[in-house]
Parts: C-alpha cells; sequence; structure tokens
C-alpha cells in the first residue's frame, strides 16, 4: 500500500476476490492495518523486493509460478530490471514477456504515500497526541487511540 500509494480497499477487493478461503473481516483488517487505517497499524512497511527475497530466497515459488522468469539467476529473479542486458536475453524482455516494474521508483513512492499521510496529519491537528499517536474523535466527544507506526508518529 506505501509502495503503490492505494487504498486499503483496492487490496481486499482484489483478496477478496481472488481468494478462495477469503474471510471479510480479517482480510479488512489487515488491508487497514498495512493501509495506515482502522484501529492499528503495523510498526513495519514490507518493502516489495527485500520481502519477496525474505520470503522465497532462492526464487522457487517464482520460478515455478511465473514460468517466464524460470532462467532468471536468482539475485535477478526478484528485481528483474535491475539483471544486465545479457542476462535478459534469457526470454525475459521487460514490457513484453513480462511486466514493466511497477512503480519505477518504489521509493519514491513510498516517500510521496508518507508525505500525504503528514499532509492529513497536518490538517487535523486535533486527532493527534502530544507523542503523534492518532486518535478517532467519536460523536459523543470522546476519542480512542490508535495504533500508530513509529515512523509516522515522529514526523
Amino acid at each position: 500500500i506505501d509502495y503503490l500509494d492505494i487504498s486499503w480497499k483496492d487490496g481486499f477487493r482484489w483478496y477478496d476476490y481472488t481468494l478462495v478461503d477469503s474471510d471479510a473481516a480479517i482480510n479488512a483488517r489487515l488491508w487497514q492495518q498495512g493501509g495506515h487505517s482502522g484501529i492499528s497499524q503495523w510498526n513495519f512497511v514490507l518493502h516489495p523486493v527485500y520481502a519477496a527475497k525474505n520470503a522465497d530466497p532462492e526464487g522457487e515459488y517464482v520460478r515455478r509460478w511465473v514460468p517466464e522468469m524460470a532462467g532468471m539467476p536468482t539475485e535477478f529473479i526478484h528485481c528483474p530490471w535491475e539483471a544486465p542486458l545479457e542476462l535478459l536475453s534469457l526470454g525475459v524482455r521487460l514490457g513484453a514477456t513480462y511486466p514493466k516494474r511497477t512503480p519505477l521508483d518504489a521509493d519514491a513512492a513510498r516517500r510521496r504515500h508518507l508525505q500525504g499521510i503528514l499532509r492529513v496529519r497536518e490538517a487535523h491537528p486535533e486527532m493527534l497526541g502530544e507523542d503523534g499517536t492518532e486518535y478517532l474523535l467519536l460523536r459523543d466527544g470522546s476519542r480512542v487511540l490508535l495504533r500508530t507506526r513509529s515512523d509516522i508518529r515522529q514526523n
């Protein structure tokens, strides 16, 4: 969500459509947590490439389910856009046989997403605690503490 700058609702809809065992309550809560929404947030952000390398270090899953990438060396299996041109001759042609990287600059996309969050926080100081924690304001005037990621609280 941070890297694509999308609403948690987009991820929710996609998972709900594609998962055979989709659970609407769990799915919605986890997408809200990942998308800086809801009552709590994960206190980390999954970088798309680093998370892929951590979950599939040898690229076995990618090779099985993305046959276009089967011949790609492990070093580049999760980031083919970094492969030297001679390796791209293995059958991977970015934008033709394999999609171009989305977004092109993941770190810049995440920074833009974070700036958007910070703009909303700046526009609504009444929803922030002294330590940067966020609150949900209820109709009766009470507040509910929201778990706010530390990188956002510190900005």
